[in-house]
């Protein structure tokens, strides 16, 4: 890459009690632009997949780095502020952390995104006791559940169960449906359940959000698609979670269901291939 052209640029906003407005659609998708560009214009240049992966690794560093070292400078001048009369500043510390964060997490999407769609994603399996697995994502999630004041419990009726899988990519399936019900949830109850249903291995997740209407689950894992995609819409984000989500699971032979009802909630099924008696 030529070092004195630029390749992006860095927004950071507050996000909390306001709308979304078209600021911050046209940052989402200028940052969308800009990864898929820098990605596209390496990728096209190697034939094979080493060049390839060197580069998303290479690319995740070199921007996580720096957003890591601004939310981490973030918290130590918090710390020094503390006690002083900070009301001012913490706000604004507040606002560049939530930006940064944001930013990463649409940064890995991305990346993530782009070494499955050019089938660099090498998975590793291994037998997995799929029960610690689900409770560790589910710990994962409390603090950000419980910060809406939502309950988010776990229900294990199959103690000890193991599948053949790929750990990497069966959490972060786990963790991208988990996230967006968190994100569409407002009032009320997160489920997950390990469980048998039709005689095959399934993990639950059932939420009272807002809904999926019936005319958008046929677009539902596709990449970039939003419910809203008005510039007023309530809930930020590029449309990746779930299309990642697909993706993830299919890689470990597992089908991903849904049902929802506009205004009652989700329920997304994860079922396992079964396996023969």
């Amino acid at each position: 890459m030529d070092a004195s052209r630029p390749y992006g640029f860095l927004v950071v906003d507050q996000g909390e009690n306001r709308t979304i407005d078209d600021v911050d659609l046209h940052f989402l998708e200028a940052a969308a632009g800009t990864i898929e560009l820098i990605l596209n214009r390496q990728l096209q240049r190697s034939s094979d997949s080493a060049p390839k992966e060197s580069f998303l690794r290479t690319i995740s560093h070199e921007i996580r780095t720096p957003l890591n070292g601004i939310i981490g400078g973030c918290g130590v001048v918090a710390q020094i502020l503390e006690g002083s009369d900070s009301q001012a500043v913490n706000p604004i510390l507040r606002a560049i952390e939530q930006g940064c964060e944001r930013l990463v997490t649409t940064i890995d999407a991305l990346i993530e995104m782009a070494a499955l769609e050019n089938g660099l994603y090498q998975p590793h399996r291994e037998e997995i006791e799929l029960s610690s697995l689900v409770t560790q994502t589910v710990n994962r999630m409390l603090a950000g559940a419980h910060a809406k004041g939502l309950a988010l419990t776990f229900v294990d009726q199959k103690p000890g169960v193991t599948v053949y899988a790929d750990r990497r990519s069966l959490e972060g399936a786990y963790l991208a449906i988990l996230d967006n019900a968190v994100k569409f949830t407002q009032t009320g109850t997160i489920t997950v359940r390990l469980a048998s249903v039709e005689n095959r291995i399934c993990v639950e997740f059932k939420d009272t959000g807002i809904g999926i209407s019936a005319e958008y689950l046929s677009r539902l894992f596709e990449l970039f698609s939003q419910q809203d995609t008005t510039s007023t819409r309530a809930y930020e984000g590029l449309g990746l979670g779930l299309a990642l989500a697909k993706r993830y699971l299919d890689l470990n032979g597992v089908e991903l269901r849904v049902d929802s009802t506009l205004q009652v909630g989700s329920r997304f099924l994860a079922l396992f291939p079964a396996t023969p008696e």
